[in-house]
């Protein structure tokens, strides 16, 4: 289609050609959309809703306040440790209790703004956030993720997803399939949980 594209060719109905022209056509018109929509109502941190530049960002003062995990890490939680103990090092917790994967990844600390985004995705409606979530996701374990055979998202109990509508579980997991390109890597309903669980509800932050 490219090089059909390329050349000087008459369009006509049998060809398809219009069909090109049109898609032509909707991707146009859908970035005038995005950019009228963006004057209209400019993008907003999804955290504070102060203006930003960015519709895929965080305002400079809450990016501030996310604690991301960088340096040594727990390899199998992510946890923060001391002292350079190299890449296979796992902390106490881990050690006594080894939990059932061989590698896991985080990208913040559960306080601050990133606890209050977590939050607001969870139990707050709050699915603009995926997008930028997955990309710190992707920063954390890329490496993971392309070197999986699938990405599969904690299931939800069909109870709990009656009340909750989505699973945070899955829209973070759609996130970081798309943006590592692998989007039919994506296996949303693998896994099924057969029961459900007491419903914790989380202080507000």
């Amino acid at each position: 289609m490219v090089e059909q594209l390329g050349h000087h060719h008459q369009p006509s109905l049998r060809d398809g050609s219009y069909t090109f022209a049109s898609s032509g056509v909707k991707g146009w018109l859908s970035g005038v959309g995005r950019l009228v929509g963006q004057f209209v109502y400019p993008p907003q941190c999804p955290s504070c809703r102060s203006e930003i530049e960015d519709a895929n960002g965080i305002c400079p003062d809450c990016w501030r306040d996310i604690a991301f995990l960088v340096g040594d890490l727990c390899k199998l939680c992510s946890a923060p440790l001391q002292g350079d103990l190299g890449p296979d090092a796992v902390c106490d917790a881990c050690a006594h209790h080894p939990p059932a994967w061989g590698e896991g990844r985080a990208a913040v600390l559960y306080e601050g703004v990133g606890r209050k985004l977590v939050l607001a995705l969870k139990h707050g409606d709050r699915l603009d956030i995926s997008p930028l979530a997955g990309g710190w996701m992707m920063r954390a374990g890329g490496d993971l993720v392309a070197n999986a055979d699938l990405i599969v998202p904690a299931p939800m109990h069909w109870l709990r997803l009656a009340r909750r509508r989505f699973n945070q579980a899955g829209e973070l997991a759609r996130s970081v399939a798309i943006l590592a390109g692998r989007p039919h890597a994506f296996a949303p309903d693998l896994l099924m949980r057969g029961r459900a669980c007491l419903l914790y509800t989380s202080p507000s932050p």
